[in-house]
């Protein structure tokens, strides 16, 4: 945990967390500029279970699992109960709200929104050392989900995710007045981070334990922040495609998995402008196939 920017770094294997594949609900979402505070942005009340591999993950989902992969599954529109809210106030002045809201539409489809917020901004210092022993935080997350099951051999889910964050760190007598001078040192980190997926599976009927699968996700991420004399503005645009094929070989014991993927991301970066000017705008385009054989 990095008490200054309020970051918390999972290492697995002994490497750093950029190792580690971030996904959520077998998709990568947390890549690039959004690894630095990953979790922080998945409420704890939204989650249904977290899976962890350790070592090289599937190649279905993708190149970036060196040491390990955490999976979040989210709350499911048709498994969840109708309604969930929770209020929530510590002694230190952090206030949190969670709402869940679930509802079926029709036979077929299902639907879920979900928000949360909270709020820290009592500031504490309880080692008198002059700095903030946290960071003060001010979060909204939102989340609308939607999910298609026709009851026979086609299931398809798409949804879109927005998060406000803001964090504040360093010495306690930092104010304002103080940015970009040696008063006092103060960080802050300004993210707005959008998110839209869509999932669609179809299960051939004839055959058993086949079936073709296609993923997308698209990520806005802008980071505007401030470390003291240092300033740091990122954006990541980032799209992921991937088309696979799951069947077996004369019998079920050989199953195998087959498919295209494609990955886009654009960078956008500026640190400690105008002093060093420092700039990378780069695009990266990873387009790929990948075969698994699995004997069971």
């Amino acid at each position: 945990t990095d008490a200054v920017s309020g970051a918390k770094e999972i290492q697995m294997l002994g490497l750093s967390g950029i190792y580690t594949q971030m996904l959520t609900e077998n998709i990568p979402a947390m890549r690039g500029l959004g690894q630095t505070f990953g979790l922080n942005y998945i409420p704890g009340s939204w989650m249904e279970s977290i899976q962890i591999t350790k070592g090289v993950g599937p190649v279905s989902n993708g190149f970036e699992s060196l040491t390990g992969a955490i999976n979040v599954e989210f709350k499911k529109p048709e498994e969840s109960g109708r309604a969930h809210f929770n209020l929530y106030q510590a002694t230190t002045g952090n206030t949190e709200f969670n709402g869940i809201y679930n509802t079926k539409v029709g036979q077929n489809w299902g639907t879920m929104f979900m928000v949360h917020a909270n709020r820290m901004q009592n500031k504490l210092d309880h080692n008198d050392d002059g700095f903030l022993d946290m960071p003060l935080v001010q979060q909204i997350n939102a989340y609308s989900r939607w999910r298609y099951n026709n009851n026979k051999n086609m299931e398809a889910q798409f949804g879109v995710k927005a998060i406000l964050d803001e964090r504040n760190g360093g010495q306690l007598k930092f104010s304002d007045d103080d940015k970009g001078t040696t008063q006092a040192y103060g960080t802050q980190v300004k993210t707005q981070r959008f998110e839209a997926y869509s999932k669609t599976g179809y299960v051939f009927t004839n055959r058993e334990f086949t079936s073709v699968g296609w993923q997308n996700h698209v990520t806005y991420h802008k980071a505007v922040s401030f470390f003291g004399l240092k300033n740091y503005d990122g954006l990541q645009k980032s799209l992921y495609s991937n088309l696979m094929f799951q069947s077996y070989i004369g019998t079920s014991e050989h199953q195998y998995k087959a498919g295209v993927s494609f990955m886009l991301d654009d960078f956008d970066e500026k640190y400690n402008e105008p002093q060093t000017q420092y700039e990378r705008n780069q695009t990266y385009m990873v387009p790929g196939a990948f075969i698994e054989y699995t004997f069971n």
